[in-house]
């Protein structure tokens, strides 16, 4: 028999690079039923079932945490946000059209930046917004051109800001045409929230933490950005048991960012829906039993005291 590696990984997605390894994003179920002391009905032990999201990269990986409790808002965030990325990529199209049209087709006002501080805005709108601009966008055509041999699309961003420039310096960039294509801005789907392990320490003491973002970007070909974050760092528990981690201490840090289709996000969304799902229809008729059975005993105990 295949020895599996990971038997509870539920979604997977791969990017390959053209010089150097692939990278992957995947998500495991953890899982679990109450505790003994556990309300039967509760159908999870709240403690230690969780969707963990994992980034591979170059031979090394970092984790994260979505604790079960905090998936019902995730999957409504990305509902929301399905359906929001669904509608500005219609309203685009024709947006694209008429702005194209009445720009002649010029890449400085359709064509948008797909990283830097600029991203998903177009070199037109960015010097429009900030002529003081011109200089990052320099820099930036520089990176574009160093990284050509592996991303060969860098060749549109590149002619864009160009043509922007072009037009810029002789006065023709019409701020009207711009307007049309504006930024949609983002939708927040996981907030970043530091989670220290307290049992994994290294050997100064300090506690492995991981922090997990995921953004839902409406204006990009992969909107769905998740970053996790993984270091070590001292922590301090409070008196009533809160634990604080004084992340400016921090050490060992790895940070991987990984880019998802909006198919991407929507296959892992639906994983996460239906093993929730199969998981509640398999355990739950079990659970739901224990829980009338312990009931009826305590009424029973009632009646005699």
């Amino acid at each position: 028999m295949p020895k599996i590696n990971n038997p509870k990984e539920i979604s997977r997605s791969f990017k390959k690079r053209q010089n150097g390894p692939a990278s992957t994003f995947a998500i495991s179920a953890e899982l679990y039923a109450p505790g003994e002391e556990e309300a039967p009905q509760m159908m999870y032990d709240g403690s230690f079932s969780l969707f963990r999201p994992v980034i591979l990269k170059d031979g090394t990986s970092v984790r994260s945490s979505i604790n079960i409790d905090e998936i019902p808002a995730l999957l409504e965030k990305s509902r929301y946000f399905f359906n929001k990325y669904m509608d500005v990529q219609y309203e685009k199209s024709f947006e694209t059209i008429k702005a194209s049209s009445e720009a002649g087709d010029s890449p400085a006002y359709t064509v948008k930046l797909t990283a830097g501080q600029y991203k998903g805005r177009t070199p037109a709108e960015i010097l429009m917004s900030d002529p003081s601009a011109t200089k990052a966008l320099n820099e930036h055509y520089k990176w574009l051109k160093e990284n050509l041999p592996k991303y060969k699309n860098n060749q549109r961003v590149m002619d864009a800001i160009v043509e922007a420039a072009k037009l810029f310096e002789e006065g023709k960039l019409s701020a009207e045409t711009v307007t049309k294509t504006v930024n949609h801005g983002s939708i927040v789907l996981y907030k970043p929230v530091t989670k220290p392990l307290v049992r994994k320490t290294n050997d100064k003491g300090a506690c492995f933490t991981y922090e997990l973002s995921i953004i839902g970007y409406l204006d990009d070909d992969y909107p769905v950005e998740v970053t996790i974050r993984n270091y070590y760092a001292p922590v301090i528990t409070k008196e009533d048991g809160t634990i604080n981690v004084v992340a400016s201490q921090k050490t060992d840090e790895k940070k991987f960012s990984f880019r998802l289709s909006f198919e991407e996000w929507c296959y892992h969304i639906d994983r996460i829906r239906s093993i929730k799902s199969v998981y509640e229809a398999g355990t739950g008729p079990a659970l739901m039993k224990r829980a009338d059975q312990i009931d009826r005993q305590n009424r029973e105990e009632a009646k005699r005291n």
